[in-house]
Protein backbone atom coordinates (compact mmCIF):
# COMPACT_ATOMS: atom_id res chain seq x y z
CA UNK A 1 0.00 0.00 0.00
CA UNK A 2 2.98 2.30 -0.52
CA UNK A 3 2.13 5.89 -1.52
CA UNK A 4 -1.61 5.34 -0.90
CA UNK A 5 -3.49 7.61 1.48
CA UNK A 6 -5.58 5.68 4.01
CA UNK A 7 -8.58 7.48 5.52
CA UNK A 8 -10.72 6.62 8.52
CA UNK A 9 -13.48 8.54 10.25
CA UNK A 10 -15.51 8.26 13.42
CA UNK A 11 -18.67 6.21 13.66
CA UNK A 12 -20.84 9.17 14.72
CA UNK A 13 -21.44 12.68 13.42
CA UNK A 14 -22.91 15.81 14.96
CA UNK A 15 -25.76 18.13 14.05
CA UNK A 16 -25.73 21.85 14.40
CA UNK A 17 -27.57 22.78 17.56
CA UNK A 18 -27.55 26.53 18.18
CA UNK A 19 -28.13 26.29 21.92
CA UNK A 20 -25.35 23.76 22.38
CA UNK A 21 -22.87 25.61 20.16
CA UNK A 22 -23.38 28.87 22.01
CA UNK A 23 -22.90 27.19 25.38
CA UNK A 24 -19.28 26.34 24.57
CA UNK A 25 -16.57 28.55 23.15
CA UNK A 26 -14.43 25.71 21.80
CA UNK A 27 -15.78 22.42 20.54
CA UNK A 28 -12.96 19.85 20.35
CA UNK A 29 -13.38 17.41 17.49
CA UNK A 30 -10.47 15.14 18.32
CA UNK A 31 -6.97 15.07 19.76
CA UNK A 32 -4.11 13.55 17.79
CA UNK A 33 -0.57 12.57 18.74
CA UNK A 34 1.96 11.18 16.26
CA UNK A 35 3.76 8.25 17.83
CA UNK A 36 6.24 7.36 15.11
CA UNK A 37 7.14 7.80 11.45
CA UNK A 38 7.80 4.30 10.17
CA UNK A 39 10.50 3.71 7.54
CA UNK A 40 9.70 3.53 3.84
CA UNK A 41 12.87 1.85 2.60
CA UNK A 42 10.78 -0.64 0.62
CA UNK A 43 9.93 2.03 -1.98
CA UNK A 44 11.75 1.56 -5.31
CA UNK A 45 12.45 5.30 -5.53
CA UNK A 46 13.01 8.22 -3.19
CA UNK A 47 9.80 9.93 -2.13
CA UNK A 48 9.67 13.55 -0.97
CA UNK A 49 7.83 13.88 2.35
CA UNK A 50 7.07 10.14 2.60
CA UNK A 51 5.07 10.50 5.83
CA UNK A 52 2.18 12.85 6.45
CA UNK A 53 -1.07 12.98 8.38
CA UNK A 54 -4.17 15.16 8.09
CA UNK A 55 -6.50 16.14 10.90
CA UNK A 56 -9.90 17.76 10.50
CA UNK A 57 -13.50 17.01 9.61
CA UNK A 58 -15.84 16.82 6.64
CA UNK A 59 -19.44 16.82 5.59
CA UNK A 60 -21.16 13.49 5.64
CA UNK A 61 -21.21 13.29 1.83
CA UNK A 62 -17.46 13.90 1.43
CA UNK A 63 -15.12 10.98 0.60
CA UNK A 64 -12.48 9.76 3.02
CA UNK A 65 -9.61 11.64 1.38
CA UNK A 66 -9.53 14.60 3.72
CA UNK A 67 -9.04 18.08 2.27
CA UNK A 68 -9.42 17.13 -1.40
CA UNK A 69 -13.17 17.64 -1.83
CA UNK A 70 -15.76 20.36 -1.13
CA UNK A 71 -16.90 20.29 2.47
CA UNK A 72 -13.69 18.59 3.60
CA UNK A 73 -11.25 20.56 5.79
CA UNK A 74 -7.90 19.62 7.27
CA UNK A 75 -4.53 20.66 8.61
CA UNK A 76 -1.50 18.53 7.67
CA UNK A 77 1.66 17.65 9.55
CA UNK A 78 3.60 19.42 6.78
CA UNK A 79 2.11 22.75 7.86
CA UNK A 80 -0.58 23.13 5.21
CA UNK A 81 -4.31 23.74 5.30
CA UNK A 82 -6.55 22.23 2.66
CA UNK A 83 -10.10 22.35 1.34
CA UNK A 84 -11.47 21.29 -2.05
CA UNK A 85 -8.02 20.07 -3.17
CA UNK A 86 -6.41 23.47 -2.54
CA UNK A 87 -3.33 23.10 -0.31
CA UNK A 88 -1.65 26.24 1.02
CA UNK A 89 1.12 26.82 3.56
CA UNK A 90 -0.29 27.71 6.96
CA UNK A 91 1.22 27.64 10.43
CA UNK A 92 4.05 25.28 11.29
CA UNK A 93 4.60 21.55 10.75
CA UNK A 94 4.06 19.12 13.61
CA UNK A 95 5.90 15.88 14.19
CA UNK A 96 6.45 12.93 16.53
CA UNK A 97 5.37 13.68 20.08
CA UNK A 98 3.30 16.76 19.23
CA UNK A 99 -0.34 16.82 20.33
CA UNK A 100 -2.80 18.52 17.99
CA UNK A 101 -6.44 19.26 18.81
CA UNK A 102 -8.87 20.12 16.03
CA UNK A 103 -11.54 22.45 17.37
CA UNK A 104 -14.59 24.30 16.18
CA UNK A 105 -15.40 27.70 17.66
CA UNK A 106 -18.68 29.61 17.78
CA UNK A 107 -17.95 31.41 14.54
CA UNK A 108 -17.65 28.01 12.84
CA UNK A 109 -13.92 27.94 12.30
CA UNK A 110 -11.67 24.92 12.50
CA UNK A 111 -8.57 25.55 14.56
CA UNK A 112 -5.57 23.77 16.00
CA UNK A 113 -4.89 24.72 19.60
CA UNK A 114 -1.13 24.40 19.18
CA UNK A 115 -0.75 26.65 16.17
CA UNK A 116 -3.94 28.71 16.39
CA UNK A 117 -4.86 27.23 13.02
CA UNK A 118 -8.07 28.59 11.53
CA UNK A 119 -10.14 27.44 8.58
CA UNK A 120 -13.23 29.50 7.91
CA UNK A 121 -16.49 27.64 7.34
CA UNK A 122 -18.85 29.81 5.36
CA UNK A 123 -21.67 27.33 5.79
CA UNK A 124 -22.81 24.54 8.01
CA UNK A 125 -24.67 21.45 6.93
CA UNK A 126 -24.97 18.12 8.65
CA UNK A 127 -21.38 17.37 9.63
CA UNK A 128 -19.76 14.04 10.34
CA UNK A 129 -16.75 13.99 12.58
CA UNK A 130 -13.52 12.82 11.05
CA UNK A 131 -11.36 10.46 12.99
CA UNK A 132 -8.14 12.25 12.11
CA UNK A 133 -5.68 9.61 10.92
CA UNK A 134 -5.33 10.17 7.20
CA UNK A 135 -2.25 8.10 6.72
CA UNK A 136 0.17 8.12 3.87
CA UNK A 137 2.93 5.55 3.70
CA UNK A 138 3.58 4.28 7.22
CA UNK A 139 2.76 6.29 10.29
CA UNK A 140 1.70 5.42 13.84
CA UNK A 141 -0.58 7.75 15.78
CA UNK A 142 -2.94 7.97 18.74
CA UNK A 143 -6.37 9.60 18.52
CA UNK A 144 -8.74 10.45 21.37
CA UNK A 145 -12.30 11.79 21.51
CA UNK A 146 -12.31 12.82 25.13
CA UNK A 147 -10.84 15.53 27.33
CA UNK A 148 -7.11 15.72 27.86
CA UNK A 149 -5.78 16.13 31.42
CA UNK A 150 -5.12 19.78 32.04
CA UNK A 151 -7.27 20.92 29.14
CA UNK A 152 -9.17 24.17 29.21
CA UNK A 153 -12.55 24.02 30.98
CA UNK A 154 -14.36 25.61 28.03
CA UNK A 155 -13.37 22.78 25.69
CA UNK A 156 -16.18 20.36 24.88
CA UNK A 157 -15.21 17.03 23.32
CA UNK A 158 -17.44 14.48 21.53
CA UNK A 159 -17.84 12.31 24.62
CA UNK A 160 -19.79 15.20 26.22
CA UNK A 161 -22.14 15.78 23.27
CA UNK A 162 -25.76 14.73 23.97
CA UNK A 163 -26.77 11.64 22.00
CA UNK A 164 -29.73 13.57 20.58
CA UNK A 165 -27.24 15.71 18.64
CA UNK A 166 -25.27 12.85 17.10
CA UNK A 167 -26.02 10.47 14.27
CA UNK A 168 -24.68 6.98 13.68
CA UNK A 169 -22.97 6.34 10.37
CA UNK A 170 -24.62 3.73 8.12
CA UNK A 171 -23.96 0.29 9.56
CA UNK A 172 -22.71 -2.53 7.31
CA UNK A 173 -25.00 -5.42 6.35
CA UNK A 174 -25.36 -8.19 8.90
CA UNK A 175 -23.69 -10.86 6.76
CA UNK A 176 -21.67 -11.22 3.56
CA UNK A 177 -24.68 -12.81 1.88
CA UNK A 178 -26.34 -9.38 2.02
CA UNK A 179 -23.41 -7.79 0.16
CA UNK A 180 -22.86 -7.63 -3.60
CA UNK A 181 -19.70 -7.67 -5.68
CA UNK A 182 -19.92 -6.40 -9.26
CA UNK A 183 -16.93 -7.34 -11.41
CA UNK A 184 -16.49 -5.30 -14.58
CA UNK A 185 -15.30 -7.23 -17.64
CA UNK A 186 -14.12 -5.65 -20.87
CA UNK A 187 -11.18 -4.41 -22.90
CA UNK A 188 -9.48 -1.12 -22.01
CA UNK A 189 -11.34 2.00 -23.20
CA UNK A 190 -14.68 0.23 -23.82
CA UNK A 191 -16.56 2.34 -21.24
CA UNK A 192 -16.41 0.30 -18.04
CA UNK A 193 -15.52 3.26 -15.83
CA UNK A 194 -18.17 5.45 -17.49
CA UNK A 195 -20.79 2.80 -16.73
CA UNK A 196 -19.57 2.47 -13.14
CA UNK A 197 -19.68 6.21 -12.46
CA UNK A 198 -23.19 6.48 -13.85
CA UNK A 199 -24.40 3.47 -11.87
CA UNK A 200 -22.94 4.74 -8.58
CA UNK A 201 -24.43 8.19 -9.19
CA UNK A 202 -27.88 6.71 -9.89
CA UNK A 203 -27.84 4.34 -6.88
CA UNK A 204 -26.46 6.34 -3.92
CA UNK A 205 -28.47 4.40 -1.34
CA UNK A 206 -26.57 1.20 -2.15
CA UNK A 207 -23.30 2.64 -0.74
CA UNK A 208 -20.91 1.19 -3.30
CA UNK A 209 -17.16 1.03 -2.70
CA UNK A 210 -15.17 1.28 -5.93
CA UNK A 211 -11.83 -0.47 -6.33
CA UNK A 212 -9.95 0.39 -9.51
CA UNK A 213 -6.56 1.52 -10.74
CA UNK A 214 -7.94 5.06 -11.12
CA UNK A 215 -9.12 5.23 -7.50
CA UNK A 216 -5.78 3.89 -6.29
CA UNK A 217 -3.85 6.48 -8.32
CA UNK A 218 -6.22 9.19 -7.04
CA UNK A 219 -5.24 8.13 -3.50
CA UNK A 220 -1.58 8.70 -4.32
CA UNK A 221 -1.81 12.47 -4.75
CA UNK A 222 0.92 14.69 -3.35
CA UNK A 223 -0.66 17.71 -1.63
CA UNK A 224 -3.55 17.63 -4.06
CA UNK A 225 -1.37 17.17 -7.17
CA UNK A 226 -1.90 14.00 -9.16
CA UNK A 227 0.83 11.39 -9.13
CA UNK A 228 1.12 11.70 -12.93
CA UNK A 229 2.14 15.35 -12.60
CA UNK A 230 4.30 15.10 -9.49
CA UNK A 231 6.26 11.90 -10.09
CA UNK A 232 9.82 12.19 -11.37
CA UNK A 233 11.28 8.96 -12.64
CA UNK A 234 10.09 5.74 -14.18
CA UNK A 235 6.30 5.54 -14.39
CA UNK A 236 6.34 1.75 -14.55
CA UNK A 237 7.56 1.69 -10.94
CA UNK A 238 4.44 3.57 -9.87
CA UNK A 239 2.25 1.19 -11.87
CA UNK A 240 3.95 -1.72 -10.12
CA UNK A 241 3.00 -0.22 -6.75
CA UNK A 242 -0.56 0.28 -8.03
CA UNK A 243 -0.76 -3.41 -8.87
CA UNK A 244 0.49 -4.42 -5.43
CA UNK A 245 -1.96 -2.03 -3.77
CA UNK A 246 -4.80 -3.46 -5.87
CA UNK A 247 -4.07 -7.01 -4.74
CA UNK A 248 -3.81 -5.92 -1.12
CA UNK A 249 -7.06 -3.94 -1.32
CA UNK A 250 -8.92 -6.92 -2.78
CA UNK A 251 -7.76 -9.19 0.04
CA UNK A 252 -8.76 -6.60 2.66
CA UNK A 253 -12.11 -5.85 1.01
CA UNK A 254 -13.13 -9.51 1.13
CA UNK A 255 -13.01 -9.34 4.94
CA UNK A 256 -15.44 -6.43 5.22
CA UNK A 257 -19.19 -6.42 4.67
CA UNK A 258 -19.73 -3.85 1.93
CA UNK A 259 -20.94 -3.57 -1.65
CA UNK A 260 -17.99 -3.50 -4.06
CA UNK A 261 -17.43 -2.72 -7.73
CA UNK A 262 -14.17 -4.09 -9.16
CA UNK A 263 -13.33 -1.92 -12.17
CA UNK A 264 -10.50 -3.71 -13.99
CA UNK A 265 -10.26 -5.39 -17.40
CA UNK A 266 -10.72 -8.86 -15.85
CA UNK A 267 -10.63 -10.40 -19.34
CA UNK A 268 -8.63 -13.45 -18.33
CA UNK A 269 -10.91 -16.24 -16.99
CA UNK A 270 -8.34 -17.37 -14.43
CA UNK A 271 -7.99 -13.82 -13.12
CA UNK A 272 -11.76 -13.45 -12.79
CA UNK A 273 -12.05 -16.75 -10.96
CA UNK A 274 -9.19 -15.93 -8.60
CA UNK A 275 -10.52 -12.49 -7.69
CA UNK A 276 -14.12 -13.58 -7.23
CA UNK A 277 -12.98 -16.51 -5.10
CA UNK A 278 -11.75 -14.00 -2.52
CA UNK A 279 -15.35 -12.83 -1.99
CA UNK A 280 -16.77 -16.15 -0.89
CA UNK A 281 -20.21 -15.66 0.67
CA UNK A 282 -20.92 -12.45 -1.28
CA UNK A 283 -23.52 -12.21 -4.05
CA UNK A 284 -21.21 -12.07 -7.08
CA UNK A 285 -22.02 -10.77 -10.55
CA UNK A 286 -20.10 -9.82 -13.70
CA UNK A 287 -20.96 -6.84 -15.89
CA UNK A 288 -19.52 -7.24 -19.40
CA UNK A 289 -19.15 -4.20 -21.68
CA UNK A 290 -18.86 -4.99 -25.42
CA UNK A 291 -19.32 -1.91 -27.67
CA UNK A 292 -19.43 -1.97 -31.45
CA UNK A 293 -16.16 -1.78 -33.38
CA UNK A 294 -16.91 1.80 -34.43
CA UNK A 295 -17.56 2.97 -30.88
CA UNK A 296 -14.52 1.07 -29.68
CA UNK A 297 -12.26 2.83 -32.19
CA UNK A 298 -13.64 6.24 -31.21
CA UNK A 299 -13.15 5.58 -27.51
CA UNK A 300 -9.65 4.20 -28.05
CA UNK A 301 -8.64 7.29 -30.07
CA UNK A 302 -9.97 9.56 -27.31
CA UNK A 303 -8.09 7.48 -24.74
CA UNK A 304 -4.85 7.91 -26.71
CA UNK A 305 -5.28 11.70 -26.81
CA UNK A 306 -5.96 11.78 -23.09
CA UNK A 307 -2.86 9.73 -22.32
CA UNK A 308 -0.68 12.02 -24.42
CA UNK A 309 -2.07 15.03 -22.57
CA UNK A 310 -1.30 13.45 -19.20
CA UNK A 311 2.10 12.17 -20.25
CA UNK A 312 1.28 8.51 -19.59
CA UNK A 313 1.73 5.52 -21.86
CA UNK A 314 -1.20 4.17 -23.86
CA UNK A 315 -2.19 0.51 -23.93
CA UNK A 316 -0.20 -1.17 -26.76
CA UNK A 317 -2.17 -2.79 -29.57
CA UNK A 318 -0.49 -6.10 -28.72
CA UNK A 319 -2.10 -5.98 -25.29
CA UNK A 320 -5.52 -5.45 -26.88
CA UNK A 321 -5.05 -8.47 -29.12
CA UNK A 322 -3.86 -10.59 -26.21
CA UNK A 323 -6.83 -9.62 -24.03
CA UNK A 324 -9.22 -10.12 -26.91
CA UNK A 325 -7.96 -13.66 -27.17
Amino acid sequence: MALVWGGVRSTHGIFREQTFIHECSLYGLQTLQILDFLPTKHLPFEEMDPNDIRVGFSLRSAPLVLGEYPGSYCFTSLGKKANNNLFTDYGEPFSVGDIITAQMVKSLHLCSCRFNFLLFLGFWKKIRLYLPPHLREKLSCLCEFWNLPGGRPDWVFPNAVPSSQTERAPVPPESKSDCTVLMMVGLPSVGKTTWVRRYIREHPSEHWTLISSDTILASMKVNGISRNSSHIGRWDMVLGLVGKARNRLLSLAARRRRNYILDFTNCDPDTRKKRLALFEGFFRQCVTIVPSDEVMQQRHARHLRQNRGEGTAAVPIETFLELKG
